[in-house]
């Protein structure tokens, strides 16, 4: 599957399914997974896991392991990269636009704005020492 277009795991899942003329259900039994996992992975709100869920799906879907373990990894690294842009973003709001726009949670408590100011100096301090 030769593409110029850069895409992530969940499009290429999809796309190569299509490609040949398979439903979701018919993916999910060719490698012994459930529908839903099969959705999962084109929403990539799940991921292979060990070389056997790789073979399978590689198989079914005629495609090296390699290929979808790099279009996996390309996944992640776009997931990692939208984050650093929320940070970002982040940094640069006014306290009243984080309070109009985000509610923070950790561990069920709400983060107050203050605590997520003094997070992103802290992150900035730790990035400087790092330098």
């Amino acid at each position: 599957m030769e593409s110029n277009t850069v895409i992530g795991f969940g499009e290429f899942i999809r796309n190569r399914r299509k490609e040949l003329n398979m439903s979701q259900k018919e993916l999910a039994e060719k490698t012994d997974r459930l529908q839903s996992a099969i959705s999962q992975y084109e929403h990539e709100k799940h991921f292979p896991v060990g070389p056997e869920e790789y073979f399978k799906l590689a198989s079914a879907l005629k495609v090296s392991v390699t290929e979808l373990m790099e279009m996996v990894n390309r996944s992640k690294r776009k997931t990692v990269d939208e984050h650093e842009a929320f940070l970002i973003d982040l940094e640069t709001l006014k306290k009243d636009e984080l309070k109009q726009r985000y509610k923070f949670v950790f561990r069920g408590e709400e983060v107050s704005i203050d605590e997520i100011k003094e997070t992103l100096d802290f992150i900035k301090y730790k990035r400087s020492l790092d330098q």
